[in-house]
């Protein structure tokens, strides 16, 4: 472990990569074996953000995404957030909305953000009115049916599954200050079925988290749900 994890802060940038890939693997077959190891581990990912280059950082970030998808709720320490979240908010405040590398830091703070559960609190208003904005900005590019443009709206969606999973109820006050579930009826009847996969999935956690704002928008969702549940209209 102490090995591999000097390689991913190694100066050759083809060692980083190599490392930060075979440490990747490692933690999808450890999973919770990793945590006694958590801090060393977090503070060799965060060296190597001023490390790393534009190529190697979207491997970093699929290492920090695998790391909370295989620990969970054992990242969920002030001392371990503290660690890892200031030089992934650095990162989301820097990149422009229509930014490619933001796709990456999108997947990678979703699986933080359901693995953080109520630890991810603090961050989670700017995280899900870029979200919102994302999405937004993608339906209104009227006519532009571009897979780069979708790609947008398709991560950003599967970003506030992941707050609304990890946050519960405690999302509540902001989907209520937003227009989430009307954009979200937008995006269930797109004709890109990965678009629509990701609007139910969604709203799914959205049912689990505050139903009684889903409640007010039931009539409009259930016959589109039946529609989906059509072979020849599958998501």
């Amino acid at each position: 472990m102490s090995e591999l994890l000097k390689r991913i802060l190694d100066a050759n940038k083809k060692v980083q990569e190599a490392a930060c890939s075979a440490f990747a693997t490692l933690e999808e077959e450890a999973c919770v074996q990793m945590v006694p190891y958590l801090k060393q581990i977090l503070e060799t990912l965060v060296h190597a953000f001023r490390k790393y280059q534009a190529k190697n950082l979207l491997i970093l970030y699929d290492a920090i995404g695998t790391l909370a998808d295989s620990v969970g709720t054992h990242l969920n320490r002030p001392d371990y957030i503290q660690l890892l979240m200031p030089p992934l908010i650095d990162r989301w405040n820097a990149l422009r909305n229509d930014d490619k590398d933001l796709f990456p830091l999108l997947e990678c703070l979703s699986s933080i953000a359901t693995a953080l559960q109520t630890g991810f609190f603090p961050y989670c208003e700017p995280v899900f009115v870029r979200c919102i904005v994302l999405v937004q900005q993608t339906l209104e590019a009227n006519g532009t049916d571009s897979q780069l443009d979708k790609d947008f709206m398709i991560v950003a969606l599967d970003l506030l599954s992941g707050l609304a999973e990890g946050l519960g109820s405690n999302i509540d006050s902001l989907v209520e200050r937003s227009n989430l579930l009307s954009l979200l009826e937008r995006c269930a009847q797109d004709p890109m079925a990965e678009v629509r996969q990701s609007s139910f999935a969604l709203l799914g956690d959205l049912t689990k988290a505050c139903f009684h704002h889903v409640r007010k928008h039931l009539n409009f969702f259930l016959p589109l749900l039946t529609q989906n549940l059509n072979p020849h209209h599958v998501s």
